[in-house]
């Protein structure tokens, strides 16, 4: 049907864009990288440079997955979208995930904290967090992380902890399931850096066994890995 349609080339991304958003979300990267590669060869060949950038950035997880740090930045670099246009699009908000689970996953965040904070503001003043799938609660989600890594090097700890709250009150009202689980692990780390082992175990707890979480196993299973662990209070 999407073939017989007029605009097709852009109804077919659209539609791409939102699959490959959700095998982000719910931790399924084996097929996030088969399916981004096989879009990315169609955008190559048809010379479409914004649903390149776009499906780059969109895909960025499964090279952390694969502890490959050079092969995420030679592809952002490769998806990489100027920012001296005079509009706001898809890109720039995919591009603050791409930067934040980095330097996340590299523990650079102190290092990267002031250009982060300048591309969330700018995202903020713009109109695209009314499109569902760049939507604010997911640059939500990048910021409680971001402030919770910097509340863990007492760099202003209780301003970027109360930052982190309230990200996770908002992702706990949202109806959504995934946030609820993003919620819940937010609130488990605040917990977990001010001391409050009984109420981080019950938050991991709820994390790992509710049936909310059936679309986000990845982060059921995160929740019963830090369980497991002897002193719930050692660092993260």
């Amino acid at each position: 049907m999407l073939l017989e349609a007029p605009d097709a080339a852009y109804e077919v991304s659209a539609v791409r864009f939102v699959e490959l958003a959700c095998l982000r979300l719910g931790g399924r990267l084996r097929a996030l990288g088969e399916r981004s590669g096989a879009y990315l060869s169609d955008a190559i060949l048809q010379r479409d440079r914004y649903v390149e950038a776009t499906v780059r950035l969109l895909s960025n997880m499964q090279w952390l997955a694969r502890d490959d740090l050079a092969g995420d930045a030679e592809n952002f670099e490769r998806g990489r979208w100027s920012e001296d246009l005079p509009h706001y699009h898809l890109p720039h908000g995919y591009a603050i995930q791409v930067l934040g689970e980095r330097n996340l996953y590299a523990g650079t965040v102190a290092d990267s904290a002031e250009d982060l904070e300048r591309r969330i503001a700018v995202y903020r003043r713009s109109l695209i967090g009314r499109v569902v799938f760049v939507n604010r609660l997911e640059i939500d989600w990048v910021t409680a992380r971001l402030s919770l890594a910097l509340a863990a090097r007492e760099i202003d700890a209780s301003r970027h902890r109360a930052r982190a709250a309230a990200m996770a009150r908002r992702h706990a009202g949202s109806g959504f399931d995934y946030h609820l689980m993003w919620s819940l692990l937010t609130r488990a780390a605040i917990a977990h850096q001010t001391g409050a082992a009984e109420r981080c175990a019950a938050l991991l707890r709820e994390a790992a066994e509710t049936d909310r979480g059936a679309e986000t196993p990845h982060l059921r299973a995160a929740a019963r890995r830090r369980l497991r662990t002897r002193d719930l209070l050692r660092p993260w």
